[in-house]
């Protein structure tokens, strides 16, 4: 599928286009693991670890734990990102043109980390055919939202269509994640 998509974003954005949602990327990734700072990995042991014991009590006090982290880091990232869009854009691009840009790409981010911080659960909880077909089932969904936005938008439509692909994926994992009957406990 990203195959697909690849292929179709290159006809329809041509090069210039293609090299554009690198950078963009680039630049979410940079701030997600800058901002996730290595708690995903951390987190997987710990909730393995924990979910090992069979103590649910524990488990969901630990889960709660780092899911408030995730959140935290989201909203550090928001404001990171949003508060430094000028130079963020000036390392990214050479210029600070394409500073609204990094602002609206912010709330992608924040989605993205979330996704990862569900994912972290998920997979701490060795849930992974969940986090597969969440994987799959967002790269189709992604497909059928973002080629239509290319298709209208062309160039314009490159910031909408990584914030949806990232909100996508979140609603994926949180769909897969929900179904844990995870408890909310106060740590």
């Amino acid at each position: 599928l990203g195959l697909i998509r690849t292929k179709v974003i290159a006809i329809l954005l041509g090069p210039f286009g293609v090299g554009l949602i690198s950078i963009y990327q680039s630049v979410i990734d940079m701030m997600r693991t800058a901002f996730t700072a290595g708690l995903d990995t951390a987190g997987v042991k710990e909730i393995a670890s924990a979910n090992n014991l069979q103590n649910k009590d524990n488990l969901d006090r630990i889960i709660s734990g780092f899911n408030k982290c995730f959140k935290t880091f989201a909203v550090l990232a928001l404001l990171v990102s949003v508060s430094l869009c000028y130079p963020i854009s000036i390392w990214a691009f050479g210029n600070g043109d394409n500073a609204l840009y990094i602002v609206l790409l912010s709330t992608g981010i924040v989605f993205l980390i979330l996704a990862t911080g569900k994912s972290t659960v998920l997979q701490g909880l060795r849930r992974i055919p969940e986090i597969a077909k969440a994987a799959i089932i967002a790269s189709i969904l992604s497909l059928i939202v973002t080629i239509p936005i290319y298709y209208i938008w062309r160039i314009d439509g490159i910031i909408p269509s990584l914030i949806a692909n990232n909100a996508i994926y979140l609603i994926c994992i949180e769909y897969y994640y929900r179904k844990q009957k995870i408890k909310n406990k106060k740590i």
